[in-house]
């Protein structure tokens, strides 16, 4: 519960910052992406937690959706990225796969935790678990160049 309510404020944190810097963050042909992953990432991860709370979900049934939800936390950031690295040639490799990190590092435990669950693999909670923080933590570290970097 702890982490849905997290994935919850922070979302809501997200909308004021974007909503406060909005003609900031459009003058800037990637970020409006950037924020969508950002909050599709948070948002994923309270969706993965309002899941784990729905009681007597069988296990492969709880892996499925687990599994799905990380998929769609992983392609739909990637499609953003891809879109973005299309319009913007100059962008550094660096600078990339930072932002990839962003975004698989919370996914794919997600997925691989799915699986695991639909698998009855013991370990496949602690997947979850550090899919949901890391997503959290992506969201922050993502968020902070939108109210933030944008206005140096």
């Amino acid at each position: 519960m702890a982490e849905v309510g997290a994935a919850a404020a922070l979302s809501g944190l997200l909308f004021v910052a974007i909503s406060i810097n909005l003609t900031t963050i459009l003058k800037y042909q990637h970020l409006p992406g950037r924020a969508a992953e950002t909050l599709f990432v948070v948002v994923g991860a309270m969706v993965l937690g309002s899941v784990a709370l729905i009681p007597g979900m069988p296990a492969k049934l709880f892996g499925a959706v687990v599994a799905v939800i990380g998929v769609a936390m992983c392609v739909f950031p990637a499609v953003i990225q891809f879109s973005a690295w299309r319009a913007r040639p100059d962008i550094v490799v660096q600078r990339r796969s930072g932002r990839v990190a962003l975004s698989l590092v919370p996914s794919l435990p997600v997925v691989i935790g799915g699986v695991m669950l639909m698998l009855a693999e013991p370990s496949a909670l602690y997947w979850l678990a550090f899919g949901i923080v890391a997503a959290l933590v992506a969201g922050i570290l993502n968020a902070w160049v939108l109210p933030v970097e944008i206005l140096r």
